[in-house]
């Protein structure tokens, strides 16, 4: 694309923050972003003086798909011998706010309770090992992922309660894609995740459905569920230049991601999943988030 005129760009912003709202981002922090942007336009509409068009060279991105696909990043390794050194430690657990959950969700309060007091990614397989066997243990690993996910956030069960409540059916449709994942794998099971006209559920992004996926999977399965989110997705695009959009529904890139990270587990001598929680954990220390160790 050459350039972008200014009205092209403000629609655009309008498409997005639609996008936003629909993968689930909160409409005030959606509307937020959209109006931090326009300003930007109008920034930007100032220091090119009357120009009808900005000039946009995107920087050079790397691709992920091909044969090959990226090479390794040595980076990478480096993480993974140093996992590997340290006997391969779990992801260590945090302190959950179980009593907002049980206000919130009353009916699943006796699961709730047998969840430990901190969450961790061992606790969390034990609790959605039963996802593909009925609908009611298809939400109760759902409510147990998205704890997980939201940690200590307080608005955690409220957005959880609109994801249930705001779609048809939300319950069938978990147990459909767990179904589908125990079955047919991964990408069969996104696939149903990010078409509406199957087992899409309002509200929810790539972000949190991969994590359904990643701990509601059988053992042993054939190809392994990972979770893709934005801070898996910020190094991947800081170290490779991969931009793999994760706010957004892709098979094709979900697809390509499995591809990759199983490529590299080939050639590191270890599981997919082991990468996957190297990136995340390192991401987490360098930003002192509430999974930093």
């Amino acid at each position: 694309m050459e350039g972008w005129s200014k009205p092209e760009l403000l629609a655009e912003l309008d498409v997005y923050q639609r996008e936003l709202q629909r993968e689930g981002i909160d409409e005030r922090i959606a509307s937020l972003h959209v109006e931090h942007a326009r300003m930007f336009v109008a920034w930007l509409e100032r220091r090119v003086g009357a120009a009808s068009t900005v000039s946009m060279n995107p920087p050079r991105r790397a691709s992920i798909d091909g044969p090959s696909g990226p090479g390794l990043p040595p980076k990478l390794r480096e993480l993974i011998s140093v996992f590997v050194a340290a006997g391969k430690p779990e992801q260590e657990g945090f302190a959950w706010p179980r009593g907002r959950w049980i206000a919130a969700f009353p009916e699943h309060a006796s699961m709730l309770h047998g969840l430990p007091p901190r969450l961790d990614r061992d606790a969390l397989r034990s609790a959605c090992e039963r996802a593909s066997q009925d609908r009611e243990s298809a939400e109760q690993a759902f409510l147990a992922v998205m704890a997980w996910g939201f940690g200590n956030v307080g608005y955690g069960p409220f957005r959880t309660r609109r994801v249930l409540t705001d779609t048809p059916n939300a319950r069938r449709r978990l147990w459909t894609v767990a179904g589908t994942l125990a079955a047919r794998g991964p990408i069969a099971a996104y696939r149903q995740l990010a078409d509406p006209r199957d087992a899409r559920l309002r509200w929810l992004g790539p972000a949190f459905g991969t994590k359904f996926l990643y701990f509601c999977q059988p053992a042993g399965i054939h190809q392994q569920a990972l979770i893709l989110d934005e801070t898996v997705a910020t190094w991947l695009h800081r170290e490779l230049g991969l931009d793999l959009q994760p706010t957004r529904w892709s098979v094709s890139s979900y697809s390509s991601y499995l591809d990759l990270f199983g490529r590299w587990a080939a050639e590191l001598e270890c599981a997919p999943e082991d990468i996957e929680y190297c990136i995340f954990q390192a991401m987490a220390d360098e930003r002192g988030t509430q999974w930093a160790r």
